[in-house]
């Protein structure tokens, strides 16, 4: 076995010593760098914010190109809330809660809850309805004469003492008749 051993090639050898010498270089003279000192004494406060302004005076264009995209996206996010606003008025949705707020973070503070203000707007809704049906049956008792009334009054509302004095009224009306023409027809002779 030790006869069939062969000794490492020179070029290997060779590029084996060359990597670990840069690899030294390296280390050492990374190591020998000095830090930065903190600003010297001679530097007062004034030469540092000049300094630091002047770092500042011109933005990078990077700064530019994200404000345009901020702008851009603030645009956006108007035209979705002035979209959503219009389609909220156009199907009767109320605003409970305060602009810029979210229930959690209203948490118990709300005066409504969701459900209340639903029960709500369907009570408004049902309350809307029966008030134009009461105002078109406004509208079409007023446009009839006063025996259609007490006609359709007698039939759209059926009640007892209503039906019994509606009928007293128009038996003193006919005895009324008959005393009149009976009266007339002795005044006459």
């Amino acid at each position: 076995m030790i006869a069939e051993f062969k000794p490492t090639g020179r070029v290997a050898l060779a590029l084996s010593a060359m990597l670990l010498v840069v690899l030294c270089c390296f280390t050492f003279t990374r190591a020998a760098e000095k830090p930065k000192d903190a600003p010297s004494a001679e530097k007062t406060e004034g030469t540092l914010d000049r300094e630091r302004r002047g770092r500042n005076a011109e933005p990078p264009a990077g700064l530019a190109v994200l404000e345009s995209q901020l702008e851009r996206m603030n645009a956006n996010g108007r035209e979705a809330q002035e979209k959503a606003d219009t389609l909220r008025r156009a199907l009767g949705i109320s605003e409970v809660l305060p602009e810029g707020e979210s229930l959690v973070e209203v948490g118990n503070s709300l005066i409504f809850n969701p459900e209340s203000v639903r029960q709500l707007e369907s009570e408004r809704i049902r309350l809307e309805g029966e008030y134009r049906g009461l105002q078109a049956l406004l509208t079409l008792l007023k446009a009839r004469s006063q025996g259609e009334l007490q006609s359709m009054l007698n039939v759209a509302f059926p009640d007892e003492l209503l039906t019994s004095r509606l009928k007293a009224r128009s038996e003193c009306e006919q005895k009324l008749a008959n005393l009149s023409s009976n009266s007339a027809r002795i005044i006459l002779r």
